[in-house]
């Protein structure tokens, strides 16, 4: 395949290379000639994947625990959301999340301690993982506040 150059330096002289990106978008399918066009839709789709690009950028750990916070969220889905929650009802639920958390991470360390001083193999994977769930819901509802707070602060930009 030949070498073709521009401002950023080489690139592959392809089909799908992207002008508006800067690099080949063989996993859009498109052809140069539609990027070219530079048409609303393949603005918006050049800008979906650099959401995808940026939340890759995002650290492993985040990714995981994104994933327990999304995963409490879908089990709780039949409750309906939290967009008619008050600000004041959500701060009273994190409270309660947070001292969920505070017994949950005490048992563990609880376990932890029995197993040191007792020499006992006591399963750390229950204790572990009810941390775990009580960490996601204190983020959820600390998550649902910010978006309230958020869309309140959008809902009166847009009086």
């Amino acid at each position: 395949m030949m070498k073709k150059e521009n401002k950023f330096g080489p690139y592959p002289e392809s089909d799908f290379f992207c002008p508006i990106k800067q690099e080949v978008c063989d996993s859009l399918g498109m052809s140069t000639y539609a990027c070219w066009k530079g048409s609303k839709e393949n603005v918006d789709l050049h800008m979906k994947l650099d959401k995808v690009k940026e939340y890759e950028k995002i650290r492993p750990e985040l990714q995981w625990f994104a994933g327990m916070m999304e995963d409490k969220l879908s089990k709780n889905d039949w409750k309906g959301g939290w967009q008619n929650f008050s600000l004041p009802d959500l701060l009273k639920k994190l409270q309660g999340e947070v001292q969920e958390l505070t017994d949950a991470i005490n048992d563990m360390l609880w376990v932890a301690t029995y197993n040191h001083f007792y020499g006992s193999d006591m399963p750390m994977s229950v204790p572990v993982n009810r941390v775990i769930m009580e960490a996601a819901d204190v983020a959820n509802f600390a998550m649902m506040a910010a978006e309230r707070s958020n869309a309140g602060l959008k809902a009166k930009e847009g009086e």
